[in-house]
């Protein structure tokens, strides 16, 4: 169980600058340390204020809800109403809609549900923006980062994996390298039924 972690006052005090008086403040993280989102009541109904856990993760967020978010589908992303880059924190719109893993869904409406998901996910990766050089070095990185990764998974996964299993994994890690420059577009990498 986890406990409630109150907002910090400086960020309170940022939101109200934006959004005016705050009466009720919930705290909605998630189960995990980095998780920092506060659900706030105000005159113009509910927002969200987020605290990115790294610059990195503020500066993808931010530019995710600038630049792809607006050519998604209404109502289904988040708007960014502000970002405060000194506190890492983002005041968001609510979305409506209910996390996945609390609804009970047949395993036709789950097929359904994957199926709209997948619709999503592509107009985010065909989203508007453009991908800067940065952009497309992060991309090489990434994969280069994944084909290194594969022994590092070898070695957690221990006597879990076989021979055969382990010489496949290091062929397609191997495989990564040889791919050369793939298309680059953007990455949802929080994309989860909790959301």
């Amino acid at each position: 169980m986890s406990v409630a972690k109150p907002i910090p006052s400086a960020l309170l005090r940022w939101a109200e600058s934006v959004v005016g008086p705050v009466h009720v403040v919930r705290d909605v993280s998630h189960d995990r340390v980095n998780s920092l989102v506060w659900k706030l009541g105000c005159d113009r109904g509910a927002v969200f204020a987020k605290v990115a856990p790294s610059p990195k993760a503020f500066a993808r967020d931010t530019r995710a809800l600038r630049e792809a978010a607006p050519g998604m589908e209404p109502g289904t992303a988040p708007l960014l109403l502000a970002a405060d880059p000194l506190q890492q924190a983002l005041l968001l719109s609510p979305v409506p809609g209910h996390m996945v893993k609390s609804l009970s869904l047949t395993p036709a409406q789950q097929r359904s549900l994957h199926r709209k998901a997948g619709r999503w996910l592509r107009r985010f990766h065909g989203g508007p923006g453009e991908l800067s050089a940065q952009d497309r070095a992060d991309a090489a990185a990434e994969v280069a980062r994944a084909a290194a990764g594969g022994e590092k998974y070898l070695v957690r996964a221990g006597g879990l994996i076989d021979p055969e299993g382990r010489r496949t994994v290091r062929w397609h890690a191997a495989a990564l390298d040889s791919l050369g420059q793939l298309p680059a577009g953007y990455v949802h990498g929080d994309f989860l039924p909790i959301h």
